[in-house]
């Protein structure tokens, strides 16, 4: 089973949930709200993966 986990604002908290094995996360330390043209470009460069340690 893949987790997304809502609300990672800080890098401690992003590495304790990769270490953990969560699969996906949103918050403000990933991206901060942008426009929606600035989210097609931030999308087509960043792709879609899985939160990783180091």
């Amino acid at each position: 089973m893949d987790v997304l986990v809502e609300g990672i604002e800080t890098n401690e908290v992003y590495e304790r949930l990769a270490a953990m094995g969560c699969g996906y996360g949103q918050g403000f330390h990933i991206a901060r709200p942008m426009p929606y043209r600035t989210i097609l470009s931030w999308v087509d460069s960043i792709g879609t993966r899985k939160l990783a340690t180091g």
